[in-house]
């Protein structure tokens, strides 16, 4: 049986704003769309297939019971490992070392 009733959302709901990290892949695609190289870090979605080594450290740690969140600034040992392969062999950037939030920035 269909009802007739209208939804009615509350009046804050106009005040609600795009997410940011919807804003950010938006513009990380109008940039991908310009030509320029992104690697996609913003939405969960990279825009490459998961490397083994990385599937097979993410079983060890589930085993070794790391199942929490990371910080909001992330991982440093991570941030490095990007910076070290990524800065200077695909964007050959000339920034401070484990300088990575500026490669995830818009």
């Amino acid at each position: 049986m269909k009802s007739n009733t209208q939804l009615q959302l509350a009046r804050r709901v106009d005040d609600l704003t795009e997410s940011a990290i919807f804003a950010i892949k938006a513009r990380a695609d109008e940039l991908a769309g310009q030509g320029h190289d992104i690697i996609h870090l913003d939405a969960g979605e990279p825009d490459f297939d998961t490397p083994t080594w990385i599937i097979d450290a993410a079983k060890q740690a589930l085993d070794e019971g790391v199942t929490y969140y990371t910080p909001v600034g992330g991982l440093l040992g991570a941030e490095r490992s990007f910076d070290l392969k990524y800065s200077t062999s695909r964007f050959a950037l000339r920034q401070a070392p484990w300088d990575t939030r500026q490669l995830a920035s818009l």
